[in-house]
């Protein structure tokens, strides 16, 4: 083991130091043949005809000096390293091919990159909820002349929860924006919802401080309590953890903070499906109250919005069928002539929007990647055709097909190299142009 670790260190130096052991192996080669050219002269050999003698029977020079590297040094690394010192040679001598080639692997591979980090967000990453997979959005559809899609009748929402035994939660909210500050502290608004008190246990949150809502706050006059989202807290606040029990005035209205929760806590939680995915995000949580005329009030109002988490196990179609059979009943209670059913949308769906524009965006910037490849193979094709002179020439001087091919795919890999770093830079900045124009 110890043999071997020596063995690879002395390489390593030899190949860190392979300028110097070059020179010295020059040195010991003409040493060898002046002795050798001395033996002949010697024996009255001409000088000229000595030194001839002398390198015929010492041997070819490069070949030996070949053989030493091998022994000494790190061949691979040192042959790729004379590769990619070559291909840049290449690349400065047709700095037309070169741009031409970097430029549009850059464009290809930045506008695929920033279009899956999209995608990747937007698509394929979870939602920051506990069992994701669980949580839907409900809505109504009231069946008369068409079939008419509506938000959410608050007592529609509290019978599923009692009625329904697919269903482990259902939160009831509704937009809700307002001016927050706190004493000689400028106003400033502040997008929010008023939610029941269930809403975050129904999202699988808990508060990283203080509390969540409690069933009497939702009642009129004990409302006064606000929950602020983590970043809001951060950023208004400066992360103070006295901020809790603290005095805010919402709407000229004074509440006392009883908790900060971390997470994302979109906009369109309280809305319908979105066209395009949304970065916009509640600030701020009140207790919902229901307005005592709203409570028994069967049909219409249809103002607020309703998420549901189901059991584990339970599918979404048998959930469904369960809120069919319930919604059923309300046009009879109230004697309405229409009927009514149910819509779950998964909640990944109605935060991200309808993603199929999405898709065909990002397989339409692939197509345009795939182009470029066949393209840049096409003329990296045409230039191995116009340097076969070359390639022959160095055929001929002894190098292998390996060898060969070797040398092309360092000239390729460093292209590729360059035009990644590229992209990868373009794709930053095309991931920040589309993050600045959804926030507006």
């Amino acid at each position: 083991m110890i043999r071997m670790l020596r063995r690879i260190s002395s390489r390593i130096l030899a190949t860190l130091g392979r300028h110097r052991s070059e020179r010295d192996l020059d040195e010991e080669f003409d040493a060898h043949i002046e002795m050798l050219a001395e033996q002949h002269i010697r024996r009255g050999v001409p000088p000229e005809e000595a030194y001839r003698r002398a390198r015929v029977k010492f041997g070819n020079v490069a070949s030996t000096r070949e053989q030493y590297r091998e022994q000494r040094g790190l061949p691979l690394v040192e042959s790729t390293l004379q590769d990619l010192r070559y291909a840049v040679r290449i690349m400065r001598r047709n700095p037309g091919f070169s741009a031409v080639a970097i430029l549009s692997l850059a464009i290809g591979i930045g506008a695929n990159t920033a279009m899956f980090s999209v995608i990747n967000a937007v698509i394929l990453q979870p939602l920051p909820y506990r069992d994701p997979g669980q949580l839907f959005a409900v809505r109504e559809i009231r069946i008369e002349n068409d079939r008419s899609i509506f938000p959410v009748n608050p007592v529609h929402a509290r019978t599923w929860a009692e009625q329904c035994p697919s269903i482990a939660e259902v939160a009831i909210l509704s937009g809700s924006r307002g001016q927050i500050g706190a004493g000689n502290d400028p106003a400033a608004f502040a997008s929010g919802a008023r939610v029941t008190h269930n809403f975050f246990a129904t999202l699988g949150i808990e508060p990283m401080l203080g509390r969540a809502f409690r069933a009497e706050e939702e009642e009129p006059g004990r409302d006064r309590v606000i929950i602020l989202s983590e970043s809001f807290w951060r950023s208004r606040y400066n992360a103070e953890p006295a901020v809790l029990d603290r005095k805010l005035f919402v709407d000229g209205v004074d509440h006392e903070v009883v908790g900060v929760v971390s997470g994302s806590y979109w906009r369109s939680l309280a809305g319908g499906m979105q066209s395009t995915p949304s970065d916009a995000q509640y600030e701020m949580f009140r207790p919902l109250v229901i307005p005592v005329e709203q409570r028994t009030r069967m049909m219409g109002n249809y103002n607020y919005a309703a998420l549901v988490r189901l059991k584990p196990g339970v599918t979404a179609p048998a959930a469904l069928a369960e809120l069919d059979v319930v919604q059923a009943r309300f046009p009879a209670m109230s004697g309405d002539s229409g009927r009514l059913e149910a819509q779950l949308i998964p909640l990944q769906d109605v935060v991200t929007g309808r993603t199929l524009a999405l898709w065909m965006l990002g397989v339409a910037v692939g197509a345009v990647l795939l182009i470029v490849c066949v393209n840049l193979a096409n003329l990296m094709l045409s230039r191995v055709a116009a340097r076969a002179r070359e390639t022959a020439v160095r055929s001929a001087l002894g190098a292998s097909r390996a060898r060969l091919f070797m040398q092309a795919l360092s000239e390729s890999l460093l292209l590729a190299a360059i035009g990644g770093v590229m992209g990868i830079l373009l794709a930053a900045g095309i991931v920040r142009l589309l993050v600045a124009a959804a926030v507006q």
